[in-house]
């Protein structure tokens, strides 16, 4: 039963160091524990290969010198984790020089010393003769193994206020206490006594430590770098992938050697072909491993990033993005077009939130807009009363001054009429076109009467050049009046934001009609701010707009495009940086831009 045991035992602590590498191989508190594991496989290795092969090596001081050299290594890799875990911080060099110091003449010692007096068989039996220089070297053993736990002791006290790191702590000295209260009886106290039946099993202690931590890190999340898919108990594609290569390696292993064996004769109880049992299963496990940590590290690992990623995206964020280093393959494409989808679906819910606003911003102005109807039906007859009684006081007097300022009361109230008229026509417009024969001229004429209430353009030279020997055109000119609005609209505040930024620079609107090789042509020319290069190609793009955020909805020239198309008219726009922009309205051709 000593071959197959410990064979067992060099797979299972084999396969932990796998296990916790693959986990995170990026960690170093993963990558210390991982060394620990596979130097402790080692020690598995030496007693398999001296008590499980016994005839290949007589001689036990070879054994023992190992033996002594990779339990040195074994509580040096300890110290190391127990700095690093749970989470890497510096290392302190100066206690850890003073600590390790004594290596420098131990290992030569043990190398070319006398370790042991003497290890080996001698008429079937067993025995080993100490020397002082054995008790040396075993207590540097555990002095070390005493000072990984003081750290680790000192950081459970730390930290004490986290339930789950304090587990971990505690695994990680209870694990060690196992392995070393077990070893130290087998190797140390029995053999003293003349004792050395278990000397061959005392791997079995690092077994029983690989158990413990197998047990942590399943159930406790022992070395397993928290992940949102957690609560969601997968079953991961890395432990899908273990066990295929290990089925698949273990029943090639077995079928090998058993028609080996049935080629060759012999039984199971033969030594010599427990040997070569033991020698197929662990030399077939290591590239078994190895293709496992290929795998979780080609596939498996970007997967559970992607993963993580569309979990959280899920859960409603969209600034999440998976960055994967390597070549080009199927899972990088994965990544770049889930990076992709996810910038769209930003991009998506941020033009939705934009419109969401845009429409609560029309809806007000609609809102606003019918109120204003409103109020302007409500003050026409009351003006129109006012007047009346204004008119018959102004023909009742006879004071001049009296007349004269009774009529300039007249000459008011006949602009807040137009004004109320203006408005009102400008509301009653119907959505769908109306088009009859309009001209041109007419429609600015009554788009700049309604400008003339807005008292910042009384600061802007309005230009209006007209060509009299234009016929009419076919279009609805309420809807005209609406495209014009919002263009001159649109030129003052170019000509304000520049004039913000040089006081002296002209402020003038050019207005212009003329004949054109496709119809008739509609020009605002402004002296304000321009558009910049990059941003022309993107105008009348819904909700883009070049004015500062709440100035604008983006909307403006989106919309005249639109009611220009119905009336068989197209807009183009010419902006030279700093200088101003021209934009021009051209009718009477079927053709598109």
């Amino acid at each position: 039963m000593l071959l197959p045991t410990l064979t067992l035992t060099l797979l299972g602590v084999l396969a932990l160091g796998f296990w916790v590498f693959a986990s995170a191989p990026g960690r170093r508190e993963n990558q210390a524990f991982a060394a620990f594991t596979w130097v402790a496989a080692c020690w598995v290795a030496n007693d398999l290969s001296f008590w499980g092969f016994q005839g290949l090596e007589s001689d036990g001081v070879g054994w023992a010198r190992r033996a002594f050299l990779i339990a040195i290594a074994l509580q040096v890799v300890f110290l190391h984790f127990s700095w690093v875990f749970p989470t890497p911080r510096p290392i302190p060099w100066g206690r850890a020089g003073v600590s390790l110091a004594p290596l420098l003449g131990l290992v030569p010692l043990v190398v070319w010393g006398q370790p042991v007096a003497h290890a080996g068989f001698s008429d079937g039996a067993f025995s080993i003769g100490f020397t002082p220089w054995t008790f040396v070297i075993g207590g540097y053993v555990y002095l070390l193994f005493a000072l990984a736990r003081v750290v680790v002791i000192a950081k459970r006290r730390a930290e004490a206020d986290d339930p789950e790191l304090q587990r971990h702590l505690g695994v990680l000295l209870l694990s060690p206490l196992v392995t070393g209260l077990f070893t130290t009886v087998v190797i140390v106290a029995l053999p003293l006594l003349g004792i050395y039946a278990l000397l061959p099993y005392a791997s079995l202690g690092i077994l029983g430590g690989a158990v413990i931590h197998s047990h942590a890190a399943l159930n406790l999340r022992f070395l397993k770098p928290a992940s949102g898919l957690d609560e969601l108990r997968l079953f991961p594609v890395t432990a899908k992938l273990a066990l295929a290569v290990a089925g698949l390696w273990a029943l090639t292993v077995v079928l090998v050697l058993g028609v080996v064996q049935l080629q060759q004769g012999g039984s199971l109880r033969d030594p010599v072909w427990q040997q070569a049992w033991a020698l197929g299963l662990v030399a077939g496990s290591l590239p078994a491993m190895a293709l496992i940590l290929i795998a979780q590290k080609i596939v498996a690992r970007p997967l559970q990033q992607v993963s993580e990623a569309a979990l959280e995206v899920a859960r409603g964020r969209t600034d999440v993005r998976v960055e994967l280093g390597g070549g080009r393959d199927e899972v990088t494409l994965l990544a770049e077009s889930f990076n992709a989808m996810v910038a769209r679906l930003e991009r998506d819910l941020q033009l939705q939130r934009e419109t969401a606003q845009t429409l609560l911003r029309t809806e007000r102005l609609a809102v606003a807009g019918s109120l204003a109807a409103g109020v302007a039906h409500e003050v026409n007859n009351p003006l129109a009363a006012i007047s009346s009684l204004v008119q018959t006081a102004q023909q009742k007097t006879e004071d001049e001054q009296a007349r004269k300022l009774l009529g300039d009361a007249l000459g008011h109230m006949d602009r807040i009429a137009t004004a109320l008229k203006d408005l009102l026509t400008f509301a009653r417009a119907p959505a769908t076109p109306q088009r009859v024969d309009c001209r041109l001229r007419e429609v600015v004429e009554a788009t700049v009467g309604l400008l003339r209430y807005d008292t910042r353009f009384r600061a802007i030279d309005l230009q209006f050049e007209h060509d009299a020997e234009l016929g009419p055109v076919s279009a609805d000119p309420h809807q005209l009046q609406q495209v014009l609005l919002n263009l001159l609209l649109n030129a003052r505040d170019a000509i304000e934001t520049r004039r913000a930024a040089e006081p002296a620079a002209p402020a003038t609107i050019a207005i212009r009609t003329a004949a054109h090789p496709e119809g008739q042509a509609l020009a605002i020319a402004d002296s304000g701010c321009g558009i910049p290069e990059a941003d022309q190609a993107r105008l009348g793009e819904p909700f883009f707009t070049t004015k500062p955020v709440g100035s604008g909805t983006g909307l403006g020239l989106t919309v005249c495009r639109d009611l220009l198309r119905m009336n068989d008219g197209r807009l183009r726009i010419e902006s030279e940086p700093g200088q101003g922009t021209t934009v021009t309205a051209v009718f009477g051709s079927e053709e598109t831009e």
